[in-house]
């Protein structure tokens, strides 16, 4: 389920977890800038809430809450969670603990592209490290820098390639196979 980094960063920022500086982006150059000025817009609406799911209501944004629930209630079934991404798995996480402040974080794998990581690694890391201790944070040595496309979402499936046993490179080239089916498929170019 795609996320929007910059939602993502007025949850987190607005729930006391971070600042701007934690915000990644799939495109080769992140408009840091243009995303804080929209988060900044959004805060001013929110004023000084702090209701995760009144923001979640003034924000719009049914991924982020949706995702924290579902990772709640498998959390408490002892379950192993996968987040599978950047900064809107950060926003997850930050709702996770404004509803659930002490959630079992050791049952929880935070797992991005090495894309993120590169990108925004550290402040990821320091952000976990501060506010989520319990969480661990991998990425997969995959490089996409020589992909025709931006964006492939594909961190939590690298990283559950990985934990299976599957050829990086064999995952590579199906992605690549699936994706430009899936830009020249009959009903994206009808519309």
């Amino acid at each position: 389920m795609p996320g929007d980094a910059t939602t993502a960063l007025a949850i987190i920022n607005a729930l006391g977890f971070g600042d701007h500086s934690v915000v990644s982006s799939s495109s080769k150059y992140n408009p840091v800038d243009l995303k804080k000025k929209f988060f900044e817009k959004a805060l001013r609406k929110l004023g000084n809430e702090k209701d995760p799911f009144k923001i979640n209501d003034v924000l719009r944004d049914p991924l982020h809450i949706s995702i924290a629930g579902i990772a709640l209630g498998a959390i408490k079934k002892e379950a192993l969670t996968i987040l599978a991404g950047g900064t809107q798995m950060l926003a997850v996480l930050s709702l996770m603990k404004s509803i659930e402040p002490y959630f079992n974080e050791k049952k929880v794998i935070l797992a991005t592209t090495r894309w993120i990581y590169l990108d925004k690694g550290k402040e990821v890391s320091n952000t976990l490290n501060k506010y989520f201790p319990g969480v661990t944070f991998a990425y997969v040595e995959l490089n996409f820098f020589d992909a025709p496309y931006e964006g492939l979402e594909a961190g939590g499936s690298m990283f559950l390639a990985v934990v299976k046993s599957i050829d990086i490179n064999y995952l590579k080239m199906h992605i690549y196979e699936e994706y430009k089916r899936i830009v020249n498929s009959e009903v994206l170019r009808n519309g």
